[in-house]
């Protein structure tokens, strides 16, 4: 008789994430597939973090339920890109991709209540490109691109709740243009928040209410200067301060910006 052989076809299990610092440190250039422990929260703290050899993230189901993506991906050196969905329960994405030395791209989708932006990308020195989507409830965009100099544009909605901006854009002297507008309504500390960002064009922003310095930013076009000025609270005793070049490119545009500064209490200066 013949005998019939039953192939046994095995499906793939996914690996399940149930706890952060996971995969921390692992050696492992690749991943496989994986999923969420199912019915709870879990947060992806550390998890892939100074994984030196991974260069994708691997695919994460359920990943709309992580609380926590801080220090997720941290000195993880051979990352090329990250691309990640919306994150409706994520609250904090504190250096997420912080020291990432060869990431080009970072994506991440609506984060409706995520407070912590804090160094969020800090001196991935390739990063070209990073996008967030909507994120109102964002408080804290300290360092959140600090040191990018390969940045060249900057993608985020943030909403009106900022109130610490230090060094957010510190350094990044390629960047050209940041989409979305920045709500500064609450906001009263501008340390190096633009230092350095010499090719910057294009910026929206609104609702400032105390001094701060663009001088670095000798690109700026007039359609930013011009939307600064309209949208700036009315104030009594503080300074917008531009780069000189501004003030000989524009002439007399800028002239007519700065009677609407001055009727708004603003002084604008020239570096």
């Amino acid at each position: 008789k013949a005998v019939a052989m039953m192939k046994v076809v095995r499906e793939e299990v996914p690996m399940t994430l149930f706890k952060d610092t996971q995969f921390y440190q692992w050696e492992d250039a690749t991943l496989p597939a994986m999923k969420l422990k199912d019915g709870v929260t879990v947060s992806l703290r550390y998890t892939f973090s100074e994984m030196t050899s991974l260069t994708e993230l691997p695919e994460i189901a359920g990943l709309e339920r992580t609380n926590n993506i801080s220090f997720m991906c941290k000195s993880n050196s051979s990352l090329r890109f990250a691309a990640l969905p919306d994150l409706p329960k994520c609250t904090d994405a504190t250096e997420a991709f912080s020291y990432c030395a060869s990431i080009e791209t970072i994506a991440v989708g609506n984060m409706p209540t995520c407070t912590s932006f804090y160094c969020f990308a800090l001196s991935s020195n390739a990063v070209k490109t990073i996008s967030i989507g909507d994120a109102p409830m964002a408080g804290n965009i300290n360092s959140v691109a600090y040191d990018c100099p390969a940045l060249e544009e900057f993608t985020a909605n943030f909403g009106g709740k900022i109130n610490n901006a230090r060094y957010a854009f510190y350094s990044c002297r390629n960047l050209r243009r940041i989409n979305g507008v920045l709500d500064f309504s609450t906001v009263t500390d501008f340390t190096y928040t633009f230092f350095a960002c010499s090719s910057l064009e294009e910026v929206r922003i609104k609702n400032l209410k105390v001094s701060l310095d663009l001088s670095s930013c000798a690109n700026l076009s007039l359609d930013s200067v011009s939307y600064l000025i309209n949208n700036a609270q009315a104030v009594l005793g503080y300074t917008i301060t531009l780069n000189s070049s501004i003030a000989d490119k524009y002439d007399e545009d800028i002239v007519t910006i700065g009677d609407k500064a001055t009727e708004k209490g603003w002084t604008i200066n020239y570096r």
